[in-house]
C-alpha cells in the first residue's frame, strides 16, 4: 500500500505555477506541468509532463489551460533534475480517439469505461472493450456499494497488502498478478524516505 501511496503521491503533485507565483511542485519550478508519467530506465527516473499553456481564442478553451507539448525531465537521485526540452508538440502529433495497446491509458481515458458508456456503433470499440467495461464498472459499483469490489460475473479481487502485492489487469481477459512497476516504486520510495530524513526536510525547505 505504501507504493501505492507514494506514486499518488507524486503524479498529483505534479503541478507547479509559473514566476510569480511561488511553485507548488519541488521537481519542476519554472513551467506549468500537469498528468506526468513516470518511467525508469537504466536506474535513471524519467518524467513525462505536459507543458500546459493559457489557452486563446482559436486555440482551445479561452481561459482554459491546453497542453501544447511536452518536455521530459530525469534524474538518477530525484534531487537533481535535467530538462531534455520539448520532445513533442501537439501540431505535430494526428490525434486519435485511442492509446496504443501496451502504453499506458491517458488522463480520463477510463471513465467511459467506468461508466459503461462505450459507444458500440464506434468502428474501433471492440468485444473486449465491452467485456473490460462491464467488469471496471461491476467492480467500481461493488466497491461503492459494498465497499470493496468483489461479487458475482467479475474475477476476485484480493486486497492489496505487503504479504500479498497483488493488483488487478483489467484487460482483454481481466486477472491478477504482481506489481509490474515495483522496481519504479522502490526508487520512489528509496526518495520520500530521504525527504522524511533532517537533510531531506532542509533541502524541502
Amino acid at each position: 500500500m505504501k507504493n501505492l501511496i507514494t506514486l499518488l503521491f507524486i503524479t498529483s503533485t505534479a503541478y507547479i505555477f509559473n514566476d510569480p507565483v511561488i511553485a507548488q511542485n519541488l521537481i519542476i519550478r519554472d513551467q506549468f506541468t500537469a498528468d506526468p508519467s513516470e518511467r525508469v530506465f537504466n536506474g535513471r527516473v524519467y518524467l513525462y509532463p505536459s507543458h500546459d499553456i493559457l489557452a486563446k481564442e482559436g486555440k482551445g478553451r479561452p481561459g482554459w489551460f491546453c497542453m501544447e507539448y511536452y518536455h521530459v525531465f530525469s534524474s538518477e537521485n530525484l534531487t537533481d533534475w535535467t530538462d531534455h526540452g520539448v520532445i513533442v508538440s501537439q501540431n505535430l502529433v494526428k490525434w486519435v480517439d485511442t492509446a496504443r495497446f501496451g502504453h499506458g491509458s491517458p488522463h480520463g481515458q477510463d471513465v467511459a469505461y467506468d461508466f459503461m458508456h462505450l459507444d458500440p456503433s464506434n468502428p474501433q470499440t471492440t468485444k473486449s472493450d465491452i467485456e473490460i467495461s462491464e467488469a471496471m464498472g461491476t467492480c467500481w459499483t461493488n466497491f461503492a456499494k459494498y465497499g470493496q469490489p468483489n461479487g458475482e460475473g467479475v474475477p476476485g479481487w484480493p486486497a492489496f497488502s505487503d504479504a500479498n502485492p497483488m493488483v488487478m489487469y483489467l484487460g482483454p481477459t481481466p486477472h491478477t498478478g504482481p506489481v509490474s512497476s515495483e522496481e519504479s516504486l522502490k526508487v520512489l520510495d528509496s526518495y520520500f524516505e530521504w525527504r522524511r530524513t533532517p537533510e531531506g526536510e532542509a533541502w524541502a525547505k
